[in-house]
């Protein structure tokens, strides 16, 4: 698991009432962290008190999913690092001609399966 992906782990369980303990359990019980490595992830975590990027990576990360269930566009995001709350400008100034196409197009998204 990537590291970001652990952090942001912990840092849901900050957001959900967790103690210190109760984050370190998490990470080596529920998810097979060995001890030094889940004691390194909730004190990183719990020294910024769970409001550290990471959480907000995951209200964002949240947030594009949601996004992407409700029929939204995964290309409009390639645009650059924007918030879901900027597409509908980043699709204006696209319909004007203003903003390009990104240059670059992930193959998956030409697979009709991948886009579901």
């Amino acid at each position: 698991m990537a590291s970001r992906i652990r952090r942001v782990v912990a840092a849901r369980s900050i957001l959900d009432g967790a103690e210190f303990l109760d984050t370190y359990r998490l990470l080596v019980d529920e998810y097979g962290f060995a001890a030094r490595t889940a004691f390194q992830i909730t004190t990183r975590v719990h020294r910024g008190g769970g409001f550290v990027k990471d959480a907000v990576y995951l209200r964002g990360l949240k947030r594009v999913v949601a996004y992407l269930a409700e029929g939204g566009r995964l290309d409009t995001l390639l645009v650059g690092k924007i918030a879901v709350d900027h597409v509908a400008v980043i699709e204006e100034l696209q319909r004007r001609g203003v903003l390009r196409p990104p240059p670059l197009r992930p193959a998956y998204l030409d697979d009709v399966t991948a886009t579901r």
